[in-house]
């Protein structure tokens, strides 16, 4: 799940019109690291991945049905040797433009062109210090990424820093931000691990625990106080503790979820899902039109008709059911088959059955 999305439900005679706000498309699945969370079990190309012509026109349909931000990520994309020839034909289609990167292949030269082409930012990701970041991506690699931040920050580039929130690596939080600040990050993630592809071999050693969530959940409130006036600071509101961040929700009537709503995912091969920890399959762009898939797939419509109200176990009597509506319903869908399966990755159903034990 990535800290990024934009949520809104546009309304038009009664009824609700939903846009691909945002189109993540991942590039390739090829990747240099082989990373234990990693939710897309990258590393080795998949058979018939998009070529430039099909990436091209790709990004031409969803220009038409009121895209205004399209995201690359892998794999690693900077594998990708016609990336800088993508991301400058997205910008002429006037997409604000994010590349997700897992920042260890940033040299100078690559940071300058990056801060020449006018994205939105480049989001890197910083799992912990040295010891906890390598154990998840690799010896090596921490300093890789320390660098490329600075590199990327040094070339006028947005740097947007990530953070996999794990059992290992909960009590370095406000290091990283530290560390984030120092760099010249202008933006600072957090989102929880959540067991799904590779990462699911992982589920106990990773997942954090209630005191865990709560722990989360306090030292974000710290961080964001903190740097309030240095770098935005985004954390997962969700299956925490009751917080202010549910308000405007509440308000306003929209569940926190965007998939197939306002944001769906692009493989690399051309599959179309409304969510990225499971691959549902809604179409492929090598075989329909984009705008075809958005608005007729049946598991768009089933994401778009979630019934909170039908929510089981903790999340049927929680209050704030309505705008969590459990958290990923992928989630529940790989571990228990049930789309309504309460979230076991909750606060409230963690400390819940730990304190039964």
């Amino acid at each position: 799940m990535k800290a990024r999305r934009i949520f809104a439900v546009f309304y038009l005679g009664g009824g609700q019109i939903y846009t691909p706000l945002v189109v993540t498309v991942e590039l390739t699945n090829q990747c240099n690291l082989r990373c234990r969370h990693c939710y897309a079990s990258a590393g080795e190309k998949l058979e018939n991945e998009l070529s430039l012509d099909e990436v091209k026109r790709l990004l031409r349909e969803p220009s038409q049905v009121g895209t205004v931000e399209v995201e690359f990520s892998g794999g690693e994309p900077l594998l990708r040797p016609d990336l800088f020839e993508i991301i400058e034909y997205a910008k002429g289609l006037d997409f604000s433009v994010v590349l997700i990167t897992n920042g260890t292949l940033v040299d100078r030269e690559t940071a300058k062109r990056l801060g020449s082409l006018g994205l939105k930012h480049v989001q890197v990701s910083l799992d912990g210090l040295k010891e906890n970041h390598e154990y998840l991506r690799g010896d090596g690699t921490y300093e890789a990424v320390l660098e490329s931040v600075r590199l990327l920050a040094e070339e006028g580039v947005s740097v947007a820093v990530r953070t996999t929130v794990t059992r290992r690596n909960v009590g370095e939080l406000e290091k990283i931000a530290d560390l984030a600040v120092s760099m010249g990050a202008r933006k600072l993630g957090f989102v929880r691990f959540f067991p799904a592809g590779r990462g699911m071999g992982y589920k106990e050693e990773l997942m954090l625990n209630a005191e865990g969530m709560r722990s989360f959940h306090l030292t974000g409130k710290k961080i964001k106080e903190k740097y309030r006036d240095q770098i935005e600071v985004l954390a997962d509101p969700c299956a925490s503790l009751t917080d202010e961040a549910y308000n405007k929700y509440l308000q306003q009537g929209n569940i926190l979820c965007p998939c197939g709503k306002t944001w769906c995912l692009v493989k690399s091969n051309g599959v179309v899902s409304p969510c990225e920890n499971m691959v549902f399959y809604a179409g492929n762009i090598k075989k329909q039109k984009f705008e075809e898939i958005w608005k007729e797939a049946p598991v768009m419509k089933t994401f778009r008709e979630f019934d909170p109200d039908l929510l089981k176990g903790a999340c049927a009597t929680c209050s704030l059911k309505k705008v969590c509506a459990g958290y990923c319903r992928a989630l529940a869908v790989l571990h228990t088959a049930d789309f309504y399966a309460e979230d076991f990755t909750c606060y409230h159903v963690l400390k819940r059955q730990e304190g039964g034990r």
